[in-house]
């Protein structure tokens, strides 16, 4: 798969299908969770980027779309795919944050939160929880906070 500078429909199908393999059996082209997928990521990523990087932008779009896929896609009985995918990914389990310390009588440990991480979203928890929405922060955040995530 080639690298496109400009993120199109059909360049989003063609990255669900060889990178996310997500087969036509599974959901067909036309399926409207495929459209409305992609419109949201165009209308979330930062357009900025697009200036910056275009081949960026394109991986950035296509990678939130496709997390977004895996969170509104709907089964069709009675094949359970996105269920069982959602489940895998505990992506219906809430997560308030991070954890920063732990500890107990004996011992304690502690992780150093990124600046980057301290004010998450809801939004970026979420996105957080697939390996899509994982690529997608990072391209975000590569950026830095004018073009992406702060």
């Amino acid at each position: 798969m080639s690298l496109d500078s400009t993120p199109t429909l059909d360049g989003y199908i063609a990255w669900i299908r060889s990178i996310m393999g997500v087969s036509s059996t599974i959901l067909p082209d036309n399926s409207p969770y495929i459209s409305t997928s992609y419109e949201l990521a165009n209308l979330i990523v930062n357009e900025y980027l697009e200036i910056v990087t275009p081949v960026l932008y394109t991986q950035a779009v296509y990678n939130l779309g496709g997390d977004t896929l895996v969170n509104i896609a709907q089964d069709t009985p009675p094949n359970t795919y996105w269920s069982s995918l959602r489940t895998s990914f505990q992506l219906n389990s809430f997560v308030p944050g991070l954890v920063n310390a732990t500890n107990d009588e004996d011992t304690s440990a502690a992780l150093i939160t990124p600046l980057s991480l301290q004010n998450i979203t809801l939004a970026d928890l979420q996105n957080l929880k697939t390996p899509w929405g994982r690529q997608y922060l990072a391209i975000a955040q590569s950026t830095g906070t004018s073009w992406g995530v702060s």
